[in-house]
């Protein structure tokens, strides 16, 4: 696995290609339909990515009606979470 180095962050392959998906926040099922690997790889790049502070998960708030931002989250539960670009991964997308 070839690892690209943009602005000080080096993503492998699998990581990069989901960054390409995001530029909107998806859900867990858009992003494996779309990924087209396994789902275990999906699930490690995506807490990859979290604590690297180049996404961050949003859950949705029932009393507000909206997604929230999350700093904590259940990392065996991915699939009840949306995904989204923080500022470091547009700036990563920016400069590939």
């Amino acid at each position: 696995m070839e690892g690209k180095k943009v602005s000080g962050i080096e993503l492998d392959q699998y990581e990069s290609k989901i960054l390409g998906m995001l530029v909107h926040a998806e859900t867990y099922e858009t992003i494996l339909a779309e990924f087209k690997e396994s789902p275990y790889i999906l699930g490690d790049c995506l807490r990859s990515l979290v604590r690297q502070k180049i996404l961050r998960i949003l859950e949705w708030d029932e009393t507000s009606n909206s997604w929230r931002s999350r700093i904590i989250y259940d990392a065996d539960k991915l699939k009840e979470y949306r995904y989204q670009l923080t500022s470091l991964g547009f700036a990563y997308l920016e400069q590939q």
